[in-house]
């Protein structure tokens, strides 16, 4: 995982105080979110307005995150619109992507 050595410096209020978004697209493994959860992204998540997950990272999203999927926004792709209806009803924020 050295794409997440190279972030995890920055998951930290310190060094991004000003930070209010904060986008996850591939978080696609269970053993990636207790990465998430040693780093300071736990202290990062309450000066955040908004959080960007896909849909399917539901079940692997930190503990942390899923206390905020009130403002999350879920990107679905347009191929898995069948799927993701069954799940809508707890989202607030959704995004299609792909064609329609």
């Amino acid at each position: 995982m050295p794409a997440f050595k190279a972030i995890k410096p920055l998951l930290d209020p310190a060094v991004l105080p000003s930070l209010r978004s904060f986008t996850i697209l591939d978080l696609s493994h269970a053993n990636q979110s207790p990465l998430l959860e040693r780093c300071k992204l736990k202290a990062l998540v309450p000066q955040l307005e908004s959080i960007n997950l896909r849909w399917r990272t539901i079940k692997f999203a930190p503990e942390s995150i899923k206390g905020r999927f009130e403002t999350t926004l879920f990107d679905c792709d347009s191929s898995d619109l069948n799927q993701f209806s069954l799940e809508l009803a707890p989202f607030r924020h959704v995004r299609i992507m792909g064609n329609l």
